[in-house]
């Protein structure tokens, strides 16, 4: 282990490679490693992707080397098609309306489908669970069964899934999020 050190708090990571991986955090702060086979992480790039006042990132996932999403306060949500090189912000409150802006998105997850494109899911406060076959293009809200927060999740398949959340929290689904 060689201990890198970032200019601000890492709330995820993703490694796309033995050579890329990208951390995110707090202040809209993401991070991409640098030859991460060469240096063990300790050479990173460092930018600031803000989103209705530079919200933490609290979650990045990728579906491949060059497609990811990070989610993060007041229902944030960037992507990346480039592999982290850059990132354009999704305003999910204006695809799904019923969010509001005010909502801690912290959980993104991604699967491939039987027909071999991405499904994503993200999970947030107050039970919040969206689904996206779009790359984040359109969204559609899912009904989580709880008003809690839910924290983190993973997604085997497009169907088989554990979400968790406050208060111990647990849901499983085996039906794409449906139930």
């Amino acid at each position: 282990e060689t201990p890198s050190s970032l200019n601000f708090d890492v709330y995820d990571v993703a490694v796309l490679s033995s050579d890329v991986a990208i951390a995110v955090g707090t202040n809209g702060k993401v991070a991409k490693t640098v030859n991460l086979a060469d240096k063990y992480g300790v050479s990173w790039e460092t930018k600031q992707v803000c989103a209705f006042g530079c919200p933490s990132w609290n979650s990045i996932r990728f579906w491949n080397e060059n497609i990811g999403m990070a989610v993060g306060g007041m229902a944030s949500l960037i992507r990346t098609f480039d592999g982290g090189r850059n990132w354009g912000l999704v305003d999910v409150s204006s695809l799904v309306p019923e969010l509001g802006n005010n909502v801690r998105l912290s959980a993104v997850e991604a699967v491939t489908t039987d027909a071999g494109g991405a499904v994503w899911f993200v999970a947030g406060e107050d039970g919040w669970l969206m689904e996206s076959f779009t790359n984040g293009q359109t969204w559609t809200p899912l009904v989580s069964g709880t008003s809690l927060d839910l924290l983190d999740m993973q997604f085997l398949s497009p169907t088989l899934g554990y979400i968790s959340g406050a208060n111990g929290t647990l849901l499983h689904s085996a039906n794409q999020g449906a139930e």
